[in-house]
């Protein structure tokens, strides 16, 4: 019986290396990342070197590099989300856009592409107080400050948006 051909031995790893990348992905995002990793190994298959390790090893690899990729695309993607959301007369440092608090009071945590669509959904007073408070941590003085509003304001518009949002979560 002949050899496998390295094609076959490569499509043949699918199931192994899926349930490779289900221990550090979700489940729909790790079909994904697999399949790119799949084409990419079977593209460079002429690359793959038997004598630096086994193919499994090999093809594991190129799907965690792939992994690696999908988490950076995936964040730069709601980095940009937020840059839309927020107004264009303000320069933001990229650091704090992963300062992302947490609400203790909603039970399940909350897709952050998700949020983020949500939070665009707001009115844009609300919006604005949102993404100062929550997403880039502002103290709510400077907030009152810069918005050109009484502190109190401030945080009846944090409530009203956190209520609102809450109803949409749950929805």
């Amino acid at each position: 019986m002949a050899a496998l051909s390295l094609d076959r031995q490569i499509t043949d790893l699918y199931e192994t290396v899926l349930t490779f990348v289900k221990t550090f992905a979700q489940s729909a995002d790790a079909e994904d990342i697999v399949q790119e990793a799949m084409m990419n190994a079977l593209k460079h298959k002429d690359q793959y070197n038997s004598s630096k390790g086994s193919l499994p090893v090999w093809v594991r690899s190129i799907a965690y590099h792939g992994f690696l990729d999908f988490k950076r695309k995936k964040k730069r993607r709601n980095e940009i989300g937020l840059s839309v959301l927020l107004s264009s007369e303000e320069r933001i440092d990229s650091e704090k856009f992963h300062r992302v608090s947490y609400d203790p009071t909603i039970e399940e945590p909350t897709d952050h592409s998700n949020l983020v669509k949500l939070v665009g959904e707001l009115p844009s007073k609300h919006r604005d107080v949102v993404i100062r408070g929550y997403f880039l941590r502002q103290p709510y003085t400077d907030i009152a400050r810069v918005c050109r509003i009484p502190l109190g304001t401030v945080k009846s518009r944090l409530h009203a948006a956190k209520q609102e949002l809450r109803l949409k979560i749950a929805s």
